[in-house]
């Protein structure tokens, strides 16, 4: 893969990829900052080096380059094409670390993770609202399999209606148990704890939305994936408050012994 960095000033380079653009790196000293084509900030990088690997490697994302192949031979979505740049971003968020159910309509897209039990009713209500654009001579609504982990051309598969409904029956790799408020995964037959999670001082709130922090906490010192930590907690939210706009002020993520690993900021919090 050819990269080459093409300065701008004030410390801006744009990345091009066999000559064409596909991102940013801006920074200087140790502090540099990766930004892919779409927008999305990539991360904070010691050396540009660092920065202008992870814009180009974001690029080169053969399940998101199979993903546009596959919506390029549909000519779907035909409207509202901006919905492919949310997909973007879930796919990018959860590195892998789930399969996917894509519905590819005439004016958007749904993109839906498979491996957690919360999305499950998502997905089932998605089926039902469009199973009739299935059938229709014009554009018709197409589904297809999201799978990160096989090879090559079998990373996306076409499926029909059943095949789908049966994906969303099959058992979920991550699932919260609401009783001990912790996430869990079932892995060859096996099932861990992940993480314990909490919403921190909630007494005498009342607001769903920007207004509650939350804590996760490691269980499993060996656990890497961190996307499904910050699912879960959302998710959890919905669950305790009983509502879907349910949304926290901000999420820690701890490691076993209590030390800050990673954190997220709403950027609408509640005063």
């Amino acid at each position: 893969m050819n990269v080459l960095l093409e300065k701008q000033g004030d410390g801006r380079f744009d990345v091009l990829v066999e000559s064409r653009r596909v991102g940013l790196v801006m920074g200087g000293g140790r502090k540099w900052t990766g930004e892919a084509s779409d927008g999305q900030v990539l991360g904070s990088f010691f050396t540009k080096k660092a920065a202008t690997e992870a814009v180009a490697q974001d690029s080169a994302d053969p399940v998101w380059m199979a993903m546009e192949r596959m919506s390029d031979q549909m000519g779907l979505p035909r409207h509202y094409r901006t919905d492919l740049k949310v997909d973007r971003k879930i796919v990018r968020e959860w590195g892998g670390q789930t399969d996917f159910l894509w519905l590819l309509r005439e004016n958007g897209t749904n993109l839906i993770a498979l491996d957690t039990d919360w999305t499950r009713r998502e997905a089932s209500a998605v089926l039902t609202a469009f199973e009739a654009e299935g059938s229709r001579e014009s554009s018709p609504a197409q589904l297809v399999h999201v799978r990160p982990g096989a090879d090559g051309t079998h990373v996306v598969k076409a499926i029909s209606w059943a095949q789908a409904r049966a994906l969303i029956q099959r058992p979920s790799r991550y699932f919260l148990d609401h009783h001990s408020r912790t996430l869990r995964e079932r892995r060859s037959g096996e099932v861990k704890v992940l993480a314990q999670i909490d919403v921190v001082d909630a007494s005498g709130i009342y607001c769903a939305q920007h207004a509650v922090d939350m804590t996760v906490r490691l269980v499993d010192a060996e656990t890497r994936q961190i996307q499904p930590l910050y699912a879960a907690a959302f998710a959890y939210l919905v669950h305790y408050f009983g509502s879907l706009f349910a949304v926290p002020r901000s999420v820690k993520v701890l490691s076993s012994k209590g030390s800050l690993l990673d954190s997220w900021q709403s950027k609408h919090a509640a005063a």
